[in-house]
C-alpha cells in the first residue's frame, strides 16, 4: 500500500550537506543606503558625533540641577532653545537652497563644536551661571536653525533618490540607539572625568564629523541652485508656503508637527 506523503523528501535526517552549516562573510551585503560611499562617511562621522552628543546633553542637564532647581526656570531654557527653531528654520531652509549645504553643515558643526568649549570652559573655570546657559541655549537653536533643513536636505545629494528611505531609517535607528545607551556611557564618562570634559568630547566628536563631511567634497556633485533660489530669499519663502498648501499631505504633516 503506498503511504501518501505530506512533505518533499529533504535526505537524511540529521544531516547536512557539505558545507551548509558553514558562514561566508563575503555573503553578507550591506544595506542599499550604505553602499553609497558619502552616505558611508557621513552616517559614521554622524554616529561618532551623537555618542559626544550624548556626553554633552547629560552634562548639561546635572549643570543646570546645580544652578537652580526651579521648575520654572528649567522649563524657561527649553522655550528659549526652541523660539530659534519656530522663527528661524523656514529662513534656513532657504540659506540651504541657495548655498552649498555641506558647507553651511561645516558651519553650523563649527558652531555648535564651539558653543561646547564655551560651556567647558565656564564649567572647569567655576563661572557658569544661569544666565550662561540662558544665552547659551538660544544661540544653540539658533545654530540648529540652520544646521537641520541643510543636513536632512543633504541626504538627497549623497543617496539615490530611490534609496532615501532607507538612508532616513538608517539614521532615525541610529539616533534612537545612541539615546539608549549613550546616557549610560555619559554617567560613565562624567564620574570618571567631570562635566567639563564631557563637553570637549563632544567638541572633538563634531570635529571628526567636520572633517568626514569635508572629504565628501570630491565624492558629493556640485550644489545646484533651483530658479527660485536664485531670486530673493522672501520670494523663496512664499514658493515654498504655496507648495506645500497646495499638497493636502505635506499641509497634514507640517501641521501635526507645528501642533505638537
Amino acid at each position: 500500500m503506498r503511504v501518501p506523503r505530506t512533505a518533499p523528501v529533504v535526505g537524511n535526517p540529521g544531516a547536512l550537506a557539505a558545507g551548509a552549516w558553514r558562514f561566508r562573510f563575503r555573503d553578507l551585503q550591506l544595506p542599499h543606503a550604505l553602499q553609497h560611499e558619502p552616505f558611508r562617511r557621513y552616517w559614521t562621522g554622524q554616529l561618532v558625533a551623537l555618542f559626544g552628543l550624548w556626553n554633552q546633553n547629560t552634562a548639561a542637564q546635572l549643570v543646570i540641577l546645580s544652578l537652580t532647581s526651579s521648575a520654572f526656570l528649567i522649563g524657561l531654557l527649553n522655550i528659549v532653545s526652541a523660539i530659534p527653531l519656530l522663527l528661524l528654520t523656514l529662513v534656513g531652509g532657504v540659506v540651504a537652497d541657495r548655498f552649498e549645504r555641506r558647507r553651511i553643515l561645516m558651519a553650523t558643526q563649527l558652531a555648535i563644536a564651539g558653543l561646547s568649549v564655551i560651556w567647558a570652559g565656564l564649567i572647569l573655570t567655576d563661572r557658569i551661571e544661569y544666565w550662561h546657559v540662558l544665552v547659551l541655549a538660544i544661540l544653540g537653536g539658533t545654530v540648529a536653525s540652520f544646521d537641520l533643513p541643510a543636513s536632512q536636505s543633504f541626504f538627497a545629494q549623497i543617496v539615490r533618490r530611490e534609496d532615501l528611505p532607507e538612508a532616513i531609517a538608517i539614521t532615525s535607528a541610529s539616533v534612537n540607539a545612541t539615546r539608549s545607551i549613550g546616557p549610560a556611557i555619559a554617567g560613565l564618562v562624567i564620574g570618571i572625568v567631570g562635566t567639563g570634559v564631557a563637553f570637549l568630547s563632544h567638541t572633538a566628536s563634531l570635529i571628526v564629523f567636520v572633517l568626514v563631511i569635508r572629504s565628501l567634497r570630491t565624492l558629493v556633485p556640485a550644489h545646484q541652485r533651483s530658479p527660485v533660489s536664485r531670486g530673493g530669499g522672501l520670494s523663496a519663502l512664499k514658493v515654498g508656503i504655496g507648495y506645500i498648501r497646495q499638497r493636502d499631505d505635506l499641509t497634514g504633516l507640517v501641521s501635526t508637527t507645528a501642533i505638537l
